[in-house]
């Protein structure tokens, strides 16, 4: 049986190169609108919190001038009162009095621009937040200590930091390894929030015939409950820290 063969003729109208050319142009210009506004906007965000830091930056860098010009003038008084100690018994006792004083006051402004350089200028690529000082001392009460933790973030994080902080003291006890937590589990957290630097000072109680030997810092973010740092400390160091 033959079986006949018919062909279909599907006549469509002829699209004009105009119209080619606005399907093409159409969906480009808004792709390209789309991608300027977010640009823009993100512009906007990013200039608004990087005038914002800069200020703040500024601010410390002010500061650390100030110190910087107070600490040449003190030793600009030192040398000046050396070159006086030849004069009688009574005056030079005046003078000793008032070097002790400079030499104090020295100390305590080398420290405080060695703080904040460590926040404007970290070395050693110590980015991100740590701990920067720890110190442990007796107290009047037999078995307390007291301790001061320093905790610093770099001014290039820029955002404030809330968390916890957990002290572990490990050492031997009748010759057995033991390690006391504070705060002990169920008793209030140590809860830091700061931005660039924050002091934490407390006491803590160890039992008798317990002989400490080294101290870990734990820093927990409250946001992710990610451990931020950790870090062991030798007893001896930073007890000697504070008595010295």
């Amino acid at each position: 049986m033959l079986r006949n063969k018919t062909d279909t003729i599907v006549i469509k109208p002829k699209m004009s190169s105009v119209s080619r050319l606005l399907l093409v142009i159409i969906p480009v210009f808004l792709f390209v609108a789309a991608v300027a506004g977010a640009y823009q906007y993100g512009t906007r965000q990013k200039s608004a919190e990087l005038e914002r830091v800069r200020t703040e930056l500024i601010e410390l860098n002010d500061r650390h001038e100030f110190l910087n010009r107070r600490y040449l003038r003190i030793q600009e008084s030192f040398v000046e009162l050396k070159r006086q100690l030849s004069i009688d018994d009574s005056a030079y006792a005046q003078l000793r009095s008032e070097l002790e004083q400079s030499n104090n006051q020295l100390a305590e402004l080398t420290s405080e621009l060695k703080f904040y350089r460590s926040i404007i200028s970290p070395q050693e690529g110590k980015q991100g937040v740590r701990v920067q000082d720890i110190t442990v001392a007796p107290t009047d009460q037999a078995g307390t200590f007291k301790y001061k933790l320093v905790l610093i973030q770099t001014l290039q994080q820029g955002k404030e930091l809330t968390g916890t902080v957990r002290i572990s003291i490990k050492g031997d006890s009748n010759g057995e390894s033991r390690i006391i937590e504070h705060p002990e589990d169920g008793q209030e957290k140590l809860q830091v929030s700061f931005k660039y630097f924050q002091s934490l000072t407390g006491t803590f109680d160890l039992p008798d015939a317990f002989v400490p030997l080294e101290v870990r810092i734990d820093l927990t973010a409250d946001k992710d409950k990610s451990l931020i740092d950790e870090r062991w400390y030798p007893w001896g160091e930073i007890a000697a820290a504070q008595t010295s």
